[in-house]
């Protein structure tokens, strides 16, 4: 079992600052759980968060705070509101807490192939 708090205290005496790998990191893989294929989907979906938003999650957070509130309370970056429908459903079917309730690659595949994304990327990339 991970030991969150010497973990915690560990970053925090260290001032760990977040690391570019870290935000990507699914909730199972922090809690130190078993893990699959679904692990990369949710980094997929970190990755698909950034294109949205342009930035980098949680940046500027200690790495401690990341793993806290990722691992255990479920947090995630705020999809702005101006992505598109579709593709913030993808992110959040990726960032599903339940590693077997989110999509697998091929899924993925097949649901952008059927999406448009035509109108709403026009009016995101004018804003």
């Amino acid at each position: 079992m991970l030991d969150w708090y010497a973990l915690i205290n560990t970053a925090k005496e260290k001032n760990i600052r977040i690391n570019h790998a870290l935000p990507h990191k699914a909730p199972e893989i922090l809690r130190n759980s078993p893990y699959s294929t679904k692990a990369d989907v949710y980094s997929f979906g970190v990755v698909l968060w950034e294109l949205a938003a342009r930035e980098e999650p949680f940046l500027g957070l200690p790495a401690f705070q990341v793993i806290f509130a990722v691992g255990t309370k479920g947090a995630r970056p705020e999809i702005p509101s101006y992505t598109p429908s579709n593709l913030a459903k993808l992110i959040q079917q990726c960032w599903h807490e339940d590693p077997s309730c989110r999509p697998n690659f091929q899924e993925i595949i097949d649901y952008l192939e059927n999406c448009r994304f035509d109108d709403e990327l026009n009016e995101s990339v004018n804003r």
